[in-house]
């Protein structure tokens, strides 16, 4: 009787004590598995953090050069409206478009290092969305010139062809909420 209430008893903590492993492995599994969720929650942060800082970094430098390409075609529209009316021109006048053309091209190459350095964090698809929207900026500066130095029917589908340069642009532009949003919705789950 002993024998046979002995071995119940060892039955009966075999298990229980296999059960209290079961139920170790599966906690240490769980525990393994949360660790890894917050880790990977923890890197999906921080990268959409890192690729709205990079756009952000992206978008001041962009800005720069619209205002250097705006500066420069307004001195060239300028010189435009100062030779129709006939005045003389001052070469003072050549060298500051030239000056604004030189500042206008530094802050392009600047965009292309920017651009190159953070590919890596955009992506393909948002460093080829920044290089559009450069070249329709250059794009609506020149029609603009154009629109000045033609007349008639050349310079109505010029002053057109800004006006569509610049609703392009001004869908292309985006803000860090709404490059958080692309990044998040970007991330695998």
């Amino acid at each position: 009787m002993t024998n046979i209430f002995s071995h119940k008893l060892f039955e009966i903590f075999f298990e229980k004590g296999l059960i209290a492993l079961l139920i170790l492995l599966a906690s240490s599994q769980v525990n393994l598995s949360l660790e890894r969720y917050k880790l990977v929650e923890t890197q999906r942060v921080a990268g959409t953090t890192e690729f709205v800082s990079a756009c952000q970094e992206i978008w001041s430098k962009v800005y720069e050069y619209e205002a250097a390409v705006n500066a420069e075609t307004s001195a060239t529209v300028n010189r435009l409206h100062l030779r129709i009316a006939g005045a003389k021109m001052q070469n003072a006048d050549d060298l500051e478009v030239a000056d604004l053309k030189s500042k206008e091209e530094k802050k392009i190459k600047e965009i292309e290092q920017l651009v190159g350095e953070q590919k890596f964090v955009i992506g393909q698809q948002f460093s080829d969305h920044f290089f559009k929207y450069l070249g329709l900026v250059r794009a609506r500066a020149d029609a603009e010139k154009t629109a000045w130095e033609k007349s008639g029917e050349e310079a109505k589908i010029s002053r057109d062809a800004g006006e569509v340069f610049d609703k392009q642009i001004a869908s292309m532009r985006f803000t860090s909420d709404m490059a958080r949003e692309y990044a998040i919705a970007q991330l695998p789950h």
